[in-house]
């Protein structure tokens, strides 16, 4: 699997909702990484995002 982007968002949860709504598929689920937390999605035209959150420290 390729991304194709990675994005910062400010909020994973609210990403999530609106990409499945839309007809995304969840690749990797949200998780815990070192710098913060993130997931991976396809969208319908195949494009595939890592979406990332920051931590806030």
């Amino acid at each position: 699997m390729q991304i194709n982007k990675i994005l910062t968002v400010d909020s994973l949860e609210e990403y999530k909702e609106v990409l499945l709504n839309i007809g995304a598929t969840m690749i990797k689920d949200i998780q815990k990484v070192a710098t913060g937390w993130n997931m991976t999605v396809k969208h319908k035209d195949g494009i595939v995002v890592e979406y990332v959150q920051r931590n806030v420290d």
